[in-house]
C-alpha cells in the first residue's frame, strides 16, 4: 500500500533528494514557501532538513529510500517508519499554500515591543515582547516576562530572551483601551 513516509536530508540537500526519488518515479512532497523580502524571489523548505515520500515499502523493498543521496533516515518509531496519514499532508498542503499566497512568513511590520503569541514548541501558547530578527530570516528574539522574588527593576518583572523559528509566532491584536468609569 502506497503511503506517505517523512524523510530527514541532510542539510540543504531537501531538493537533491526529492528530484532523486522523483526519477525513481516515487510521488515526492516538498513543501516551499517564499522567503519574505528577498529580491529576486526564492523559495525554501517549510520544514529544513524533511519532505515527504508515498511509497509502498513492501513492494519496493525495505531499502528503496535507503541509499538515495542525500539522504539521512526515514523517520521511524519503534524501528519501524512512521507512516504520514493523507489528511496531515493535505493540512500541510493547504498551511504551505495559505503563507505563498501571503508572500512567505513575513513579519516586517512587528516592532520591537510588539505582543506576540508562541504557538508551537516547549513554549507553544506563552506570550512575549517581540525583540528583533537574527541575521536569519527566519530567527526572530522575542523576551518571555519573567516576574518572582529576584526582582531586578521597579516594577518586579524581568525578561528572558528567547530564540525561535519566525514561523512559531502569531501577533497578539492590539487590546481596546479600556474605559474609566468616573
Amino acid at each position: 500500500m502506497n503511503r506517505w513516509h517523512t524523510l530527514r536530508t541532510k542539510p540543504h540537500k531537501e531538493r537533491q533528494v526529492a528530484s532523486q526519488l522523483q526519477l525513481l518515479g516515487i510521488d515526492v512532497f516538498l513543501p516551499l514557501i517564499p522567503v519574505a523580502g528577498c529580491r529576486p524571489a526564492r523559495e525554501q523548505p517549510l520544514f529544513a532538513s524533511y519532505l515527504f515520500a508515498r511509497v509502498d515499502r513492501e513492494q519496493a523493498g525495505p531499502n528503496c529510500l535507503k541509499w538515495t543521496p542525500g539522504l539521512h533516515s526515514v523517520v521511524e518509531f519503534g524501528g519501524e517508519p512512521a507512516p504520514v496519514p493523507d489528511h496531515v499532508i493535505g493540512k500541510i498542503r493547504a498551511s504551505a499554500a495559505r503563507i505563498r499566497e501571503q508572500g512567505g512568513l513575513q513579519f516586517d511590520d512587528l516592532r520591537p515591543g510588539d505582543s506576540v503569541r508562541i504557538i508551537s514548541g516547549p513554549l507553544g501558547g506563552y506570550e512575549a515582547l517581540f525583540d528583533l530578527r537574527l541575521s536569519s530570516r527566519e530567527r526572530v528574539r522575542v523576551l518571555l516576562t519573567l516576574t518572582g522574588p529576584r526582582r531586578h527593576s521597579r516594577t518586579g518583572t524581568r525578561y528572558l530572551p528567547v530564540e525561535l523559528n519566525a514561523g512559531d509566532l502569531r501577533r497578539v491584536p492590539p487590546r481596546p483601551a479600556r474605559l474609566r468609569a468616573r
